[in-house]
């Protein structure tokens, strides 16, 4: 987890989850990746990995490209290579734009 996340908001929503599991590893590592689908055998990926804050992007450019492109690309190859059935990509408000005023 990064600055953009915080683990206890997952409590209350997974409690009655029994076929929920956090595995906390980092996306641009494939390695770790495999590990987690080999240990749980995933049916379905729900990707909420990213880095956000246009600021940030600006400052430090090479940080959002290699997890909001090369990590999810590295989750999109593991889902093929285990015929997944599901792949949910979550995004943030930003990737929008601003809203114009009415």
């Amino acid at each position: 987890m990064t600055y953009a996340g915080k683990l206890s908001n997952l409590a209350e929503a997974t409690k009655n989850a029994p076929n929920y599991s956090f595995e906390q590893v980092n996306i641009k590592d494939v390695e770790a990746l495999e590990k987690v689908f080999q240990k749980h055998a995933p049916t379905d990926i729900i990707n909420f990995a990213a880095e956000s804050h246009v600021d940030n992007s600006i400052k430090n450019p090479k940080i959002f490209t290699e997890t909001n492109v090369i990590g999810t690309q590295n989750l999109l190859d593991l889902y093929r290579k285990y015929s997944l059935k599901r792949f949910y990509q979550v995004s943030t408000d930003e990737v929008y734009g601003d809203v114009p005023e009415s």
